[in-house]
């Protein structure tokens, strides 16, 4: 008898919101024993959607924001890989980040690419405790990943978050980063010398412990980590409170009093003239392999000689 191999199982969660809604939520989870590539297809006239084929490793879900009145279909591929006919770094053209969520609660990644870089596959997601999502990102992308807490959406359709919004109005942040305190996890791939860089930043304040943690590739690319609950030992100047009176975010000293001393700009804008002040004090006490001011980039910035793909976690 031939043998077949197991059909790719994607379940999907639809979440509608009440009050006129403006999306749904796709729920994707790979249940079957190796990676699978769902794609995506809009029926003819129909709102497209932001993204159009990711990938799904063993065991991950990922999270799509579909317009209410979307038509269309959904698929998965299976045995896929990159050959090296376009390619100038080691035959690769992509990397996977699996974002993780450690948290007792659902966070809400969203992602950010920079000026003149390729994008993502996606711009922001729901991301359940316990659950992970893979995003194909091209080779050499740079950007920034994040994490939005106590999101909902309001009576009128808008997505809004208590931390790290990126005031979309949607759960994709479409082109628009974090409104701080949030802490940040930055990269440049294929960099100078083809090398990765990759750091954890609280140069915008905090909001939750986050980590990353290079898989595959070459030997020599560390793990970093900002573990720390810094909310917890927040300044009263910098504390920013949820409606039940917790600290649910942290201010940089610079976002907190906007004084150039503070923020390494005018006469400051050197790092000679902008030493570690009480505030990055604290943060850099908490997390000391993350950035805890803008020229805190000898114990911060780390790099990967050949590169690979990434592990992004948040409450390591």
């Amino acid at each position: 008898m031939e043998s077949r191999m197991p059909i790719a199982i994607i379940t999907f969660t639809l979440v509608i919101f009440l009050y006129g809604a403006q999306s749904v939520t796709f729920h994707f989870t790979n249940n079957c024993p190796y990676t699978v590539w769902p794609g995506i297809l809009t029926a003819a006239g129909g709102p497209s959607l932001s993204s159009t084929g990711f990938t799904l490793a063993t065991g991950a879900s990922s999270s799509l924001s579909v317009p209410a009145t979307w038509s269309g279909r959904l698929w998965a591929r299976t045995q896929c890989s990159t050959d090296s006919s376009a390619c100038t770094h080691a035959g690769a053209q992509s990397v996977t980040f699996v974002v993780k969520n450690n948290c007792p609660y659902t966070v809400w990644p969203g992602t950010l690419t920079a000026a003149g870089r390729p994008p993502i596959s996606s711009t922001g997601f729901t991301l359940a405790t316990g659950a992970s999502s893979s995003l194909s990102v091209p080779a050499t992308w740079s950007g920034r990943l994040w994490a939005r807490t106590q999101c909902s959406t309001d009576s009128s359709g808008k997505f809004v978050c208590a931390t790290a919004d990126c005031a979309s109005g949607a759960i994709e942040c479409n082109g628009a980063g974090a409104i701080p305190p949030a802490s940040l996890v930055e990269f440049t791939l294929r960099g100078d010398g083809g090398k990765d860089f990759y750091d954890i930043s609280l140069v915008d304040g905090f909001n939750i412990p986050i980590s990353v943690t290079p898989q595959g590739g070459s030997t020599g690319c560390p793990s970093t980590s900002c573990a720390a609950n810094v909310n917890a030992v927040c300044d009263p100047s910098l504390a920013v409170k949820g409606a039940d009176g917790t600290v649910i975010a942290c201010k940089s000293a610079c976002l907190a009093f906007n004084q150039p001393q503070f923020c390494c700009t005018g006469e400051y804008g050197t790092p000679d003239k902008c030493p570690p002040n009480q505030y990055s004090k604290i943060f850099k006490q908490q997390c000391p392999e993350a950035y805890s001011y803008a020229y805190d980039d000898e114990t911060s910035t780390f790099t990967c000689p050949s590169g690979g793909n990434y592990l992004i976690a948040f409450c390591p």
